[in-house]
């Protein structure tokens, strides 16, 4: 009698350690799961945020759609008005993208299709390419036109401090500059400009990265 309470006794013992090692699998397994989560996660935000930073290492490309609502979110913004066919505008590209990596953090640098987006390139009278049109809190200030060296355009860029200066910006409010570096001609591929728009690309007698 004694010896069958001792081996319920050592059965029930071993069952309450068996539901505890059960438990303690559970929780371990919880976790390991909770940690894989966790780790999934941080995983994929680097590699949202790498994503993100590879894609700001290059100008964005505004549309007719989103034009407004993008120059008017940025104190300050240059504008690249350019097209595929164009010769300069192929040529200024790579000063385009220095620019935006040199002042990410003060000038927004956009780049904006004249084919896929004739509304914007008619709205501000743009019959040369390619364009740099800088606005500031949304409003065109200034702009350059031509296949340029980059230090002119930092020149321009610089007219305009990031920092709230009001007595500055109304000083600048409306002033239109176009600076003709290069005589321009009638692009050869007309077939391919926006439908209503005679739009003149310039010779690519330039040095941009000077």
């Amino acid at each position: 009698m004694l010896t069958r309470s001792l081996y319920k006794l050592a059965l029930s013992v071993t069952r309450e350690n068996l539901r505890d090692d059960c438990e303690l699998v559970n929780e371990h397994e919880q976790f390991i799961s909770e940690e894989n989560d966790e780790l999934k996660r941080i995983r994929e935000k680097k590699l949202t945020e790498l994503k993100a930073r590879r894609d700001m290492s290059k100008p964005v490309h505004v549309t007719d759609e989103n034009f407004d609502e993008t120059v008017k979110k940025h104190p300050l913004a240059l504008i690249d008005f350019w097209a595929d066919w164009c010769g300069p505008c192929r040529a200024l590209a790579p000063t385009i993208e220095e620019l935006h990596k040199e002042y990410a953090e003060k000038v927004f640098i956009g780049k904006l299709d004249v084919d896929k987006n004739p509304q914007t390139a008619e709205r501000f009278q743009v019959f040369s390419i390619p364009t740099m049109v800088v606005t500031k809190d949304g409003k065109e200030v200034d702009r350059i036109v031509g296949c340029v060296p980059k230090k002119n355009i930092e020149a321009l860029l610089k007219k305009y401090p990031t920092a709230s200066n009001s007595d500055n910006y109304n000083s600048v409010l409306g002033n239109h500059r176009a600076f003709e570096r290069r005589p321009a001609h009638s692009a050869s591929r007309a077939g391919r400009r926006p439908a209503g728009l005679r739009i003149r690309c310039a010779p690519p007698r330039c040095s941009p990265a000077a």
